[in-house]
């Protein structure tokens, strides 16, 4: 059985990410990893994970996935399918060889240490995947194999069709024992919001399922906050980037001032191409109704916002991370980095997208 705390220790002596010279080590996402690591999901052998833009998912899985080899309490692989970097554990990829011998899959290997190899996987990640769950059957690693899959973005049909009739096809083999059940756990971080991830889990699956990953909570963003050692004031800080890791790194190397301007001008060029083409009232009106976060709100408009990462539908029945009560989370929607809230409700109120960024300080702090 896996010592999760021994795991979570480990998870936390990596770095949480790097900014030139300038590291800082992992922090938070202790609940995360436990949810992951006591697999709290049923028969399910899959689990596709929803995350907001930015939430820090590809930190996460970095550190989980190298804490599991590290602490030798599980063997894990971590491929990023959009470029197809791969990072295993000594015997996953020792796995992984042999399986890319056999099936003649071009995988290679660029560096090692002491627990992980690291190399480039040149073919179809899910093929693959499917067999190394089917080569781990009866190995050592049967039960104790760990498969991440990161950064899998839904912005076009064809990766959310083919993904689609991926992990049906993966039910379907888990459903007649062409895989055996609890050989491996395969974790999927996609990049978009719970909307998205439905979208490519299959009607009625059984060993598919998915949940919703969230900005750090407060607690989590307080100690990033520490350890990036900013001197603003961390209830600003919580109001304008809720927790974002991403937002909240930006405006460590930005500085506050430059990233709230350039979110303003993200926020004011998109209103502008609305007015073109609906008008300023009607523009104006549907910003209003969006503001009130309802369950249906203005559709083109929460369309365009979701896809640039400034919207996120949350109804969900799992989530990894308890989404905060606050102003800018709704029942069915909220702003992931409520900056953009509060630049809404200013140019709602102004009737103008023409704002500076003292304004959204003071609106974040009242």
């Amino acid at each position: 059985m896996l010592d999760i705390s021994r795991v979570i220790t480990y998870m936390h002596r990596h770095a949480g990410g790097c900014l030139g010279r300038v590291c800082w080590r992992f922090v938070g996402r202790d609940v995360e990893a436990s949810k992951i690591l006591r697999w709290e999901f049923g028969r399910a052998d899959i689990l596709v994970v929803g995350c907001a833009r930015g939430c820090g998912k590809s930190a996460f899985t970095i550190a989980l996935s190298g804490a599991l080899a590290e602490s030798g309490e599980a063997e894990s692989m971590l491929i990023t399918d959009s470029i197809g970097d791969l990072r295993a554990s000594k015997g996953a990829w020792k796995l992984a060889e042999e399986i890319s011998k056999r099936e003649r899959y071009r995988l290679v290997k660029s560096s090692s240490n002491d627990h992980m190899v690291s190399g480039y996987l040149r073919d179809s990640v899910r093929g693959f995947v499917y067999d190394i769950v089917k080569a781990a059957e009866g190995s050592e690693l049967e039960g104790r194999l760990f498969i991440f899959i990161d950064s899998v973005y839904f912005y076009v049909k064809k990766v959310v069709e083919s993904y689609r009739l991926w992990l049906d096809g993966m039910d379907d083999a888990f459903l007649h024992n062409r895989l055996k059940e609890g050989t491996a756990k395969i974790v999927i971080m996609t990049s978009g919001d719970s909307k998205a991830t439905w979208s490519i889990v299959p009607h009625m699956a059984i060993f598919v399922r998915d949940a919703m990953m969230w900005n750090l909570p407060r607690r989590d963003f307080e100690a990033l906050v520490d350890a990036l050692e900013l001197k603003d004031h961390p209830d600003l800080l919580w109001s304008l980037t809720g927790g974002n890791p991403e937002a909240l790194i930006a405006i460590w190397d930005r500085g506050l001032r430059e990233w709230i301007e350039f979110e303003i001008s993200r926020l004011g060029n998109m209103l502008m191409e609305s007015i073109r083409r609906d008008g300023e009232d009607e523009m104006w009106r549907e910003v209003e109704e969006l503001l009130s976060l309802p369950e249906f709100p203005p559709k083109e408009l929460s369309d365009r916002m979701r896809d640039a990462g400034m919207l996120a539908k949350i109804e969900k029945y799992d989530r990894l991370t308890e989404i905060p009560e606050e102003q800018w989370v709704g029942k069915h929607y909220a702003f992931p980095i409520p900056a953009h809230y509060h630049i809404l409700k200013i140019m709602t109120r102004k009737r103008s997208t023409d704002i500076e960024p003292e304004e959204v300080i003071r609106e974040a702090m009242g």
